[in-house]
């Protein structure tokens, strides 16, 4: 009896180490696999993260190209022109972009908005930053024309043919055009952008960001950092992504740093732990305490707990293979909201991956299995684009940097041009096993670029008063005077300038000063001969060249011009009267080109004013100038 007892004690005893054994087990496998599903949910944030600063980063580059591109129209010629401005309203209104707005801005910070604003931003540091030739995006900042919204000013230099600055584009980009990732709903999620000095550049949920102040670190010293904030700022500094923690107000939160190459900018996404730990406690908690009380109640059959533990880990694989589904739902999400196509080539396998293809004009599968020889057929066009698509795949083995490579895709009703920017991944064995490709579609960029270098070629003609503009008007005299017989040719060079004109402007306002020079353009077109080259220098000073004309006749041809210069203007009961002074020079007597003409003239110009203007003078040699 004593013996069975015994045993029964003894086998009492072995169920309850066994149950102690497999309780204990279950309690670590549950701690094990919270922590597992901890630092996942980690490495997910990490990834949205990065894609989100991959998708900001993209957005902001493209607007700096587009600024870029712009630019180069305004080379030559006047910024503030109501014609530039009708151009910069116009691509505002009519191209399919981001930017409510864009200004010009002369060296002295006057701007022209193509809202019709005029401002002076000579303070801003945008404005000073362009004039050292610096691609400038400011922080956000809020509107004073729009209610309620945050900004971005972004600014570019706009060079003359020296490569000199002679002014500023900038343009105005709402912050909500950045479509930026803001969590889950409820709240416990955000996304921040800051410079190296942890100011805030803008953020994603200004109302339920947790972090107040208008900078990171001071946040940071007043709750409670898991991490030194000093080798955070190190970090930083570097360049480096990583993960920090920190608790305020008895919450705890995990804040993820991403680097990004613009500006030296960070996005910084922060997550209440909160929302990892109820998400692990609802994949893990009811079903690892389900196991338990099965082992409890079967305990003798510890084969079923280990079918059960299997098919708990069945289960655990199908919910973590869903999540990693959804996650990669959000991420399509986000990356969908880009203009940008992204595609991943594995070349072990072959096989190309499209994130987003909803964003490509073109019609492509998500995945495309042998993707070197299906791909071209998939592609519309001839067969030199699918060479140009098969020279790509047979480069990316040997790539060991990013590369940039353009096609053009024509379906047959449009031609698409893209600019595809190729990364390659390196393995331990330094080969390359996957590339990541960014195909973004250029065609309106180009378009924007012929269309703008058809403006530049027509550019000729001054804007305003229809005559040849400084350039064209000084090639044509230089070309006409080289050609010169000094023996038989006789011509007279004459620079007309008008008197009173800025008090015109003043007193009537630049609208009236606008419509004189036209009035003054009309006046020398019915004056002068066809053949005659007539050109506005500049402001309200005009070049011109009378072809072949008998010294003789000269002045008398000056003084019946003056009389019809005489111009006068109403605004109201306001009045005002212009006229005009001329000096000339005559070719060959005086000169053979075009700047010892131009001298003489501005010499006998000066000594026209000095006798009480509406005078015209000829250079005799006996004028100095004393300007």
């Amino acid at each position: 009896m004593k013996k069975k007892y015994s045993i029964y004690v003894g086998i009492i005893m072995l169920l309850f180490m066994i149950f102690g054994f497999v309780i204990t087990s279950l309690f670590d496998f549950n701690k094990t696999m919270r922590d597992r599903e901890y630092r996942m949910q980690l490495d997910t944030l990490a990834r949205v993260s990065s894609q989100e600063s991959v998708a900001l980063e993209e957005k902001l580059g493209g607007y700096l190209r587009k600024l870029g591109a712009m630019a180069e129209y305004f080379q030559e010629g006047e910024l503030h022109t109501e014609e530039n401005m009708k151009i910069l309203k116009h691509i505002s209104e009519q191209t399919q972009q981001d930017f409510q707005r864009f200004a010009l801005a002369d060296l002295e910070g006057n701007s022209w908005v193509s809202n019709g604003m005029r401002l002076n931003i000579e303070e801003q540091s945008y404005f000073q930053n362009a004039l050292q030739k610096e691609y400038t995006i400011t922080d956000s900042k809020h509107s004073k024309v729009m209610d309620d919204n945050h900004i971005f000013i972004i600014s570019v230099p706009v060079l003359d043919r020296k490569d000199q600055v002679k002014g500023v584009l900038y343009g105005v980009v709402e912050v909500a055009k950045f479509q930026l990732h803001y969590g889950k709903e409820g709240g416990g999620q955000g996304f921040q952008v800051i410079d190296r000095d942890g100011d805030y550049i803008l953020r994603g949920n200004l109302e339920t960001d947790e972090l107040k102040s208008g900078n990171l670190f001071e946040n940071m010293d007043a709750i409670d950092m898991k991490q030194s904030v000093d080798q955070m700022k190190e970090n930083i500094q570097k360049g480096e992504a990583f993960l920090a923690e920190f608790c305020r107000e008895g919450r705890n939160y995990v804040i993820y740093f991403s680097p990004l190459e613009l500006n030296g900018w960070y996005a910084v996404t922060t997550m209440e732990q909160a929302l990892i730990l109820d998400y692990i406690q609802e994949m893990t908690g009811s079903d690892i305490y389900l196991v338990m009380g099965k082992v409890i109640a079967a305990v003798a059959l510890l084969c079923g707990v280990i079918v059960l533990f299997l098919v708990k880990e069945k289960k655990d694989a199908v919910r973590m293979y869903r999540q990693l589904k959804v996650n990669d739902e959000m991420i399509r999400a986000a990356i969908g909201k880009s203009d940008v196509v992204i595609l991943i080539y594995d070349l072990n396998t072959r096989q190309l991956r499209c994130l987003n293809p909803e964003c490509s004009e073109i019609s492509l599968p998500p995945v495309i299995e042998n993707a070197p020889e299906r791909l071209p057929a998939l592609l519309p066009g001839n067969e030199t684009t699918r060479q140009q698509v098969r020279e790509i795949f047979d480069s990316l083995s040997s790539m060991r940097d990013s590369q940039i490579f353009q096609i053009s895709i024509d379906d047959g009703k449009t031609v698409f041009h893209y600019q595809i920017r190729v990364s390659s991944l390196l393995d331990g064995k330094n080969q390359v096993f996957r590339c990541v490709a960014l195909a973004e579609n250029i065609t309106e960029q180009m378009a924007m670029r012929q269309e703008m270098e058809t403006f530049r070629q027509k550019a000729g003609t001054d804007y305003l008063t229809g005559l040849y503009n400084r350039r064209e008007g000084t090639e044509l005299i230089t070309k006409l005077l080289e050609h010169m017989d000094p023996e038989k040719d006789s011509h007279a060079f004459i620079i007309l300038d008008l008197d009173n004109f800025k008090g015109l402007n003043d007193t009537l306002g630049h609208q009236t000063g606008d419509a004189a020079l036209q009035d003054v353009a009309a006046v020398l077109r019915r004056h002068f001969r066809s053949y005659d080259i007539i050109c506005r220098l500049a402001g309200d000073e005009f070049v011109v060249l009378i072809n072949n004309i008998p010294p003789e006749i000269v002045s008398k041809n000056l003084d019946s011009l003056l009389k019809k210069m005489n111009l006068c203007y109403k605004n109201g009961e306001a009045q005002f009267q212009i006229s005009a002074s001329v000096g000339a020079a005559m070719a060959p007597l005086d000169g053979r080109d075009f700047q010892t003409l131009y001298q003489k003239a501005d010499e006998a110009l000066y000594t026209a004013k000095n006798k009480g203007k509406q005078t015209a003078e000829i250079y005799s040699g006996k004028q100095q100038n004393k300007r």
